[in-house]
């Protein structure tokens, strides 16, 4: 037993050194320089015309510089004489802590580049699509595609509508249309659905359907239009395999404008991509396509309406949206999201951290519970009531329970942003780091374009203690 004691304990021994040395923190600082080099190398020798034996070579020796410098991090360090070895340095007057402060501070500094630059290339740059003449006429060698290096898993992201009516106004029912669709299939558990803030950026874009599948790492786009005249509503849908341009599916659906019709021709729509894709539905899957929140019409355009509003986040949106979807609710007394939905435009407008300060929070914690009380009672298993619900909870300080109800909505919704968001701040607020990292890498994955998704990414970082499990997640996400 003595001779195994120390096998045991000398792993603890020397992961704890390697955290007191700052061996880590040297490590990422390191990986996110490198990323953020290598991003601005492959543009400027693009641009340069240099050789592709230049690009190869920074990345060897960036590669080569790593044990480098986790083997300097080791064997010296910094001192207020300058850099000394480690072994030469009195402990109790080691200045560790204090370097491994402005390591972190370094690092937010370098992630903050890291993050400007990754929303400079993805949001405002726009790669030319091959299919232009000036393009293929200058370089006609860009007609051979590469090899396709989209994913091949069920993976699919929905397109904004075009809103083909005459009238501007009506682009808040092609939008809240897209919302629940994508809502309905973002519920099949088998198949992973980008979040709608991603796919939001590529509303109007003149990207090429490969392009965009690309930037948000899916298989299939889904893309379609919605038109309405008088009683009348025409959607067309198309189902698009990115690495072939194929279309997988197409219909046009030409029925009466009722709110039946709607749910129906979205629950139609989910069907049949999912039989084109061939994924199985199980059976509550297959029940909560079959389910209408409301029958009233004039109650679901309020609805649309309040949600396009609630999404702006200002003052006066989120005043507006209240009131919709209270007179939703009026309309409908069983029309379950319209009683959350109004219950979440009074929490975003409370005031506390972050939000508008309208109401004071005991007031707005008195008003949003009986609607979300209501909301319950008619939908206990909608994944919108249950996140709002959760919502409430945390505004109550009930973290524990707010991250139930999250818990709960993300298992019916796993691909919702905005609920992971919420689930990864109550995380971090109730001491659970690991948690709140592993959240962060989904939200992520599932909203790939988000600014929020990526802010969030470097502030959980900064909390979460270095160990491997950080570094892979650093190379998951960036």
């Amino acid at each position: 037993m003595r001779l195994n004691k120390p096998a045991r304990v000398l792993p603890v021994t020397f992961f704890r050194e390697l955290k007191r040395r700052n061996v880590f923190r040297v490590g990422i600082a390191y990986l996110v320089v490198t990323w953020l080099v290598v991003q601005v190398a492959d543009v400027m020798i693009d641009n340069i015309g240099a050789p592709e034996w230049l690009f190869a070579s920074i990345l060897l020796m960036l590669g080569v510089g790593f044990p480098v410098v986790l083997v300097i991090a080791w064997a010296f360090e910094l001192t207020p004489e300058g850099i000394k070895r480690e072994k030469d340095v009195d402990r109790s007057r080691s200045i560790t802590p204090q370097t491994g402060n402005k390591i972190d501070r370094a690092i937010i500094v370098i992630l903050a580049l890291a993050l400007g630059y990754f929303a400079w290339d993805k949001f405002t740059t726009r790669p030319a699509l091959s299919g232009d003449p000036a393009v293929t006429a200058a370089t006609p060698e860009l007609a051979i595609e590469a090899p396709s290096s989209l994913p091949n898993d069920k993976s699919i992201a929905v397109l904004p509508f075009e809103n083909r009516s005459q009238r501007e106004e009506d682009e808040y029912f092609s939008g809240g249309i897209h919302d629940d669709l994508l809502t309905q299939l973002a519920q099949i558990t088998s198949l992973r659905v980008i979040s709608r803030t991603s796919v939001a950026q590529f509303k109007g874009t003149t990207l090429g359907i490969r392009e965009i599948a690309e930037k948000l790492g899916v298989a299939t786009i889904l893309e379609g239009g919605v038109q309405r005249a008088g009683n009348q509503v025409r959607i067309n849908m198309q189902l698009i395999d990115a690495a072939t341009d194929a279309h997988l599916w197409a219909q046009t659906y030409d029925r009466e404008l009722t709110a039946h019709n709607i749910f129906s021709i979205q629950s139609e729509i989910a069907g049949a991509v999912t039989n084109a894709m061939r994924v199985t539905l199980t059976p509550d899957e297959q029940q909560r396509m079959r389910q209408a929140p409301t029958g009233n019409m004039a109650a679901l355009e309020l609805y649309f309406k309040g949600r396009s509003e609630l999404d702006q986040r200002t003052l006066p949106a989120l005043e507006s949206a209240r009131l919709r979807f209270e007179e939703a609710r009026q309309l409908d007394s069983g029309f379950a999201l319209a009683w959350a939905g109004e219950a979440q435009a009074i929490l975003l407008l409370q005031d506390w951290p972050g939000s508008y300060g309208q109401i004071q929070r005991e007031e707005a914690l008195a008003l949003a519970r009986p609607l979300l009380e209501e909301a319950y009672r008619l939908a206990p298993g909608d994944a919108q009531v249950l996140a709002v619900y959760g919502l409430l909870e945390s505004a109550a300080l009930h973290i524990d329970l707010a991250l139930d109800y999250y818990r709960r909505s993300l298992a019916i919704n796993p691909s919702s942003g905005e609920v992971l968001n919420w689930q990864r701040m109550g995380q971090h607020a109730s001491g659970q780091q690991r948690e709140s990292l592993a959240t962060t890498v989904r939200m992520v994955e599932t909203d790939p374009l988000s600014k929020i998704a990526l802010f969030n990414a470097a502030l959980t970082f900064l909390h979460t203690p270095y160990d491997t499990s950080t570094f892979l997640c650093i190379h998951t996400i960036f």
